[in-house]
Order: C-alpha cells, then sequence, then structure tokens
C-alpha cells in the first residue's frame, strides 16, 4: 500500500513527536508544489489531527510553504481551538475540586489527560469533552454534584445556542446498563476572538462545538462524560489498576496509568475504525505519544495479560505492529509476537485485519469484469 503525499502528510502529522527523519521527510512533502492541501485540511479536521498539523508546521517553519489560504485556515482553527480548550481546562479545575470536596474517588482518561501528561504543550491535543473515572457506587453523588456546579444532561442545539431539557436517574439497573452517566454540559460564555464570518459552519456543529451570536459573544458547551467503566464487560480492577496521582493543572491529581491508557486507546482506535467506521487517526498518534513519553513506565505484561483476557490480541497486534513500522515506537519483539493471531487456529472473531488502510484509504468504486 503506496499512500499518496497528502495522506502521507496526515499520518506523519497526528503525532506529536517525528523523529529527525520523519521531520525532513515531512518537510519535503510540504514544500511540493503538487499537495491538495483543501484535501488535506478536510481530512485532518475529520481524524480530529488539525491542531498536530498546525504545530508540525510552525515546528519545522513550513508555514511559509504553504499557500495562504491554508495556512489563514489553520490559524483560524488554532485560535478558536484554543479558546475552546482553555475553557475546558478551567471547569476541569472546577471539577476536580468538587470532587475532592464531595470525596469521589476519581482519575483522568482520555483527552484531559493527554493532553497534559503526554504532548508537548495541552493545548496541542484538542478535544470534545472531558473523561473522568468513578466507581460505581460514587453515580449517584457525581450526578449530585455536577448538577450543583451547573451541568445538566440537557441536549444542546449548536443551531439555536438552546437546550433540550432531558432527565435521568441512577439506578443499580443503568449503572449495569452502562459504562458512562448521559454526558453532562453546562455552557460558558465570553468575548469570541474570532467574529462568526470567519468561523466554519461545521466546525461550531461537530468539530469546536460553539455558538457565536450577533454580539460577538462566544458560547463554548463544556461536556464532561463521567464513566463507570471503559467498555462493557471489563473488570474494574482492570480499569483502576496503576492508577496514580500526578501534576496536573498544578495539582496532584489522579490519571489514568500508562500501561491501562494504551491498551484501552489501541484497542479502540482499531474496534472503532472497523465497527464504526469512526476513523480517530488522533488516538493511533496518542499511543505513539504514551509510548514515547512513558514506555519506560508501560508493563507489557500487564498488556498482554489483559490482551489475551479480553479478547483484544488482534487489535493490539496490528496496531502496535504498525506503531513500530511508522512511527518507530519501542515495544518489545516478545511483545507483537505473543499477540499476533494464528493464521493456523481458528479465526479470532475481532480479527479484520490490518487497521492502517482501513484508516487511510478512501473507498473508490471501481467496474468489474469476470473472467
Amino acid at each position: 500500500m503506496r499512500l499518496p503525499a497528502e495522506e502521507s502528510i496526515l499520518l506523519l502529522t497526528c503525532r506529536p513527536y517525528l523523529s529527525d527523519a520523519d521531520s525532513d521527510h515531512l518537510n519535503g512533502l510540504v514544500k511540493s508544489p503538487k499537495i491538495d492541501w483543501p484535501f488535506v485540511l478536510w481530512r485532518a479536521e475529520a481524524y480530529r489531527t488539525t491542531s498536530t498539523l498546525g504545530h508540525h508546521l510552525k515546528r519545522l517553519g513550513l508555514e511559509e510553504a504553504i499557500p495562504s489560504e491554508t495556512l489563514a485556515y489553520l490559524q483560524t482553527w488554532k485560535t478558536l481551538s484554543e479558546a475552546h480548550l482553555l475553557a475546558y481546562y478551567r471547569e476541569l479545575g472546577f471539577i476536580l475540586s468538587a470532587f475532592d470536596s464531595a470525596g469521589i474517588d476519581h482519575f483522568l482518561t482520555k483527552g484531559c489527560a493527554l493532553g497534559q501528561q503526554y504532548y508537548p504543550e495541552p493545548l496541542v491535543r484538542s478535544m470534545q469533552d472531558l473523561d473522568i473515572m468513578i466507581h460505581p457506587h460514587d453515580a449517584y453523588l457525581a450526578q449530585r454534584t455536577m448538577f450543583e456546579l451547573g451541568y445538566t444532561h440537557d441536549l444542546w442545539n449548536p443551531s439555536t445556542n438552546a437546550f433540550e431539557e432531558r432527565s435521568f436517574r441512577v439506578t443499580p439497573e443503568s449503572l449495569t446498563k452502562y459504562n458512562e452517566l448521559p454526558a453532562f454540559a453546562k455552557c460558558v460564555r465570553m468575548r469570541s476572538p474570532l467574529p462568526k464570518s470567519v468561523v466554519p459552519w461545521v466546525w461550531r456543529r461537530k468539530y469546536i462545538k460553539s455558538y457565536i451570536d450577533e454580539n460577538n459573544i462566544l458560547t463554548i458547551p463544556v461536556f464532561v462524560d463521567v464513566h463507570v467503566n471503559l467498555s462493557e464487560g471489563i473488570d474494574l480492577t482492570d480499569v483502576w489498576r496503576g492508577s496514580q496521582r500526578e501534576e496536573v493543572l498544578g495539582r496532584l491529581v489522579r490519571v489514568h496509568s500508562p500501561t491501562g491508557m494504551l491498551w484501552f486507546i489501541a484497542a479502540r482506535v482499531y474496534h472503532e475504525a472497523f465497527q464504526y467506521s469512526t476513523l480517530k487517526l488522533q488516538m493511533f498518534g496518542d499511543a505513539h505519544a504514551i509510548i514515547y513519553k512513558r514506555g519506560s513506565d508501560v508493563d507489557w505484561t500487564e498488556i498482554v495479560t489483559v490482551a489475551k483476557k479480553y479478547g483484544m490480541h488482534p487489535a493490539l497486534f496490528y496496531v502496535f505492529s504498525q506503531l513500530k513500522k511508522i512511527a518507530g515506537s519501542e515495544i518489545p519483539d516478545p511483545v507483537t509476537d505473543f499477540l499476533r493471531p494464528d493464521s493456523r487456529g481458528f479465526p479470532s472473531l475481532h480479527d479484520w485485519g490490518d487497521v492502517i488502510p482501513k484508516l487511510m484509504n478512501i473507498p473508490v468504486l471501481e467496474s468489474v469484469k469476470l473472467a
């Protein structure tokens, strides 16, 4: 499989860290006069990698090598995205203080942990919600605490900036049925750093959810997912193992362990690509960042144990194998050898093959003739 230059740029810039050789490769690709930049921007938005794309172009001094309209587009994205993320991190501080005061044991996972711990700057890693893990027995207290902070379960309408009322009652049955409480939402308002006319509608509806009114007031709905598990059927001992307090937002906060974060993200990027056609190339970059920053802290024995326990070894094998080939991630050979699906045995129900062709290829209809 040979990627075109545009997809190669996207695969390189989904990661927050590049080797010198990869940086040189990106430099050469960007300076090609034949790059279809509207395509790159469109795909980067879908992959959630626009921020890391802009980060690398700036880091390598390549901003003058791209068309002026592409640079303006990226600068507009950066301005709005950073305002959006700053609002999220401010709210995260309030939530952490409230949970601590209420005695709710919790840890941060996914975007709000990754940006702070694994990326060169927190604002380089975009996110659309805050993800916090709690124990199921704290669900009612967590819901009440979020309500006291002004959050609701109501649905936000990006077209009107209005909420549609929705209620949810925590019960033992609901905690058995769902891995998280319904999303919490709360609106934060500020003066918009940009006029409404320069912000594409699709950003405000889908990628950087927000609303700008006629007075140039920016409304940012802050979404919070409060989880009681990572996924159906996962033992809570595997979810919480290794989580420990580390410095986040200038305070000691319990966060998802590098090991737990790695197996969860690697499995998720694989399963979402094949089961839902949700192409989260950003999460491929997340997995690389975890290994790059904290690979020495990863318990590879736990990785293979969890993989076999939950049948996720094909997912981890294909993701880890490509991380080694594409990004040079330091993953022990015995780990990938152990995870490798046995082509001579019974086929796995969750073995759908290599993940990169699924993530990167654009489906094309071709006429077919039989022999």
